[in-house]
């Protein structure tokens, strides 16, 4: 009987290996980014549907717009709907989320990354990033792994405050768009409730 051969391990990665900080950091690094990516949608959803322009027009104009453009259209759209106080209120309290959430994400995603030792010993990871104005100097953010992971999970929680807000919006004030094939899924969906508003995340200060 011909025995088993043996199982070939797995190359390490990276090789070579190369110093991007502690794991745990890196690890909330991306759950922020994939977090953010969904609340990114949520505000173009919303956008989409607040300024009435057809599906490709919103989009192109939301990749081609800057953040404070992006909001600042949301606000008039908004303000602008017959929609009740309370969801509207609710729309400028997301905005108000998502513009912080993107300032966070901003200086972790875009931020030179170094590779830290605390004085406890363990590895963590600072986030120079230059200044917007002369002369430029770098400020430097060093938030801890649980602010990091809280940084995260407000991105989520805003995220899924907008989800649900959109998804009552249409189920309760918008249903004829129920019939337009791009919110067609949203028909299967149970009743959602209007969303209670999430705490407003903090500003990461240098």
């Amino acid at each position: 009987m011909v025995g088993r051969k043996p199982k070939q391990k797995r190359p390490q990665w990276p090789t070579p290996r190369y110093d991007v900080g502690s794991p745990d950091f890196i690890h909330a690094v991306g759950v922020l980014s994939a977090n953010y990516n969904l609340l990114e949608f949520q505000m173009r959803r919303l956008l989409e549907l607040y300024s009435k322009m057809p599906y490709p027009s919103c989009t192109q104009l939301f990749l081609n717009a800057n953040n404070q453009e992006r909001l600042n259209l949301l606000g008039m759209c908004c303000d602008a709907s017959a929609h009740p106080l309370r969801i509207r209120n609710r729309v400028h309290w997301f905005a108000r989320g998502y513009d912080t959430c993107t300032q966070n994400r901003n200086i972790i995603m875009h931020s030179e990354t170094v590779p830290i030792i605390a004085a406890n010993g363990e590895q963590e990871v600072q986030f120079r990033k230059p200044s917007k104005k002369p002369p430029f100097l770098p400020n430097t953010f060093a938030p801890s792994i649980k602010e990091l992971r809280h940084i995260a999970d407000a991105t989520y929680q805003f995220q899924e405050f907008g989800k649900n807000l959109f998804t009552h919006i249409i189920q309760n004030f918008e249903r004829q768009k129920l019939n337009d094939k791009i919110f067609s899924s949203l028909k299967f969906l149970p009743p959602y409730l209007l969303p209670h508003k999430p705490k407003l995340p903090k500003i990461l200060n240098p």
